[in-house]
């Protein structure tokens, strides 16, 4: 692995797949988002190796050579000085106050200029993070015109020139094409000690899982439910929702317009199916095998645990 490889694979794994929120501690907060759309648009307008002034200071805003933040930034100002894209100046204080920004000045590299505009024009925002929509709209792209394949699996394409690695790979373990095949997903209940390991096809929507699923526990398919990503902080993270409940109250994406191939899901991830919001029954998924090579194209059950409960318990 050459040193621009591994160079590629931080910032790819960093750029696409870090929950930026999840770094400030502050789960809604979006100051990651923010700072990579309005903090570097306003460094690139900047000449390389001239300090720009970093502030709190909300009137300062319009200055040219400001560049305004939350204090909750801090995190997001030291990456990009850890990827190289700028040398910063901090704030000598006795000790760390996470309420105020601990840096207050930054210097843009050439580096900097070349790889942050790299990855503002050749990676439409929208698309650079896979936990951006929570915090900002499509048109936060408006100006960047530039068009070129946002597959993930091409992420180091943009590189090879500015690195002058014409060989240079994308070492990010994501299948080269969508999976094909079938996955087997268990899904439990563990206050009721049961579980259901379904098999399905690859090409299945997270709607038709859904549907699997109330037939499985024989349920009556009566409410809404959403498919959480990141089970531990699910607002935080990937939202797939019952398609008729998108564009409504939530933020999600709809679950019929996703299949299993497209959450390029691995062996062993787990995630979280909600069904009623009422009695919010909370089903815990877990990938547990990635059969390539299944060519039935039927769904069914693989094994069974448990007995399983009644929805409406008092009928």
């Amino acid at each position: 692995m050459t040193t621009e490889e591994k160079y590629v694979f931080l910032l790819e794994t960093a750029w696409c797949y870090i929950d930026w929120t999840m770094l400030d501690g502050e789960d809604r907060s979006g100051q990651g988002a923010e700072w990579f759309r309005s903090g570097v648009d306003k460094l690139l307008t900047q000449p390389v190796g001239v300090p720009v002034m970093v502030t709190q200071e909300y009137e300062l805003r319009d200055k040219p050579n400001v560049i305004c933040l939350f204090p909750t930034a801090n995190v997001y100002l030291r990456a990009g000085y850890w990827l190289g894209w700028y040398g910063i100046h901090e704030v000598v204080r006795p000790k760390r106050d996470r309420y105020a920004l601990e840096i207050d000045q930054i210097t843009l590299t050439d580096w900097g200029r070349d790889c942050l505009t790299t990855l503002r024009r050749k990676r439409p925002f929208h698309h650079w993070n896979k936990n951006a929509f929570s915090h900002l709209l499509s048109d936060a792209d408006e100006g960047y015109t530039d068009t070129i394949d946002t597959d993930i699996n091409h992420f180091a394409d943009a590189f090879r020139t500015l690195l002058n690695e014409p060989e240079l790979l994308s070492l990010y373990p994501i299948n080269a094409s969508p999976p094909t095949g079938a996955y087997w997903l268990r899904v439990e209940l563990p206050h009721h000690g049961v579980s259901r390991t379904l098999s399905l096809p690859a090409e299945y929507t997270l709607d038709d899982l859904h549907l699997q699923i109330q037939k499985a526990v024989n349920f009556d398919d009566d409410h809404l439910y959403p498919f959480f990503m990141n089970p531990r902080n699910p607002y935080n993270g990937e939202q797939y929702y019952d398609p008729r409940a998108v564009d409504g109250w939530t933020r999600g994406f709809s679950a019929a317009d996703t299949t299993l191939a497209m959450l390029n899901l691995y062996e062993g991830q787990h995630f979280l199916y909600i069904f009623d919001f009422g009695d919010h029954w909370e089903f815990y998924l877990t990938v547990v095998r990635h059969l390539r090579d299944d060519t039935s194209g039927k769904a069914r059950i693989v094994e069974k645990v448990g007995k399983l409960p009644k929805q409406y318990s008092g009928w």
